[in-house]
């Protein structure tokens, strides 16, 4: 499965590997689920900069849609005070300090 991912992911970047018509270099290092963490440099975004690369691909298994509260759409979807806002918030907080632009 995870080749297949791959393909389509490679295979997307052929056709659209440009973004304002520069060409993305994108690092793919990420911690594998269940596995010690990698301990490299290439996990820093400053690293890849210094190193001319255009984006970082992470991959925490926690997509993104899950730090969203909801709250606009009903605000007992994740009560406040409750575990699974905390959760959330959370979340939300670890995905906003991994944010940096290169």
């Amino acid at each position: 499965m995870k080749k297949i991912a791959y393909f389509w992911f490679l295979l997307f970047l052929l056709f659209t590997g440009r973004m304002n018509g520069e060409r993305l270099i994108l690092d793919m290092v990420h911690h594998n689920p269940g596995e010690t963490p990698f301990t490299t440099q290439f996990t820093k975004p400053q690293k890849l900069k210094d190193y001319n690369y255009t984006g970082m691909v992470v991959n925490e298994f926690t997509p993104p849609s899950c730090a969203v509260l909801y709250d606009k759409l009903n605000t007992n979807i994740f009560p406040a005070g409750s575990a699974e806002r905390k959760w959330v918030e959370n979340l939300a907080n670890r995905i906003e300090r991994q944010k940096m632009i290169i």
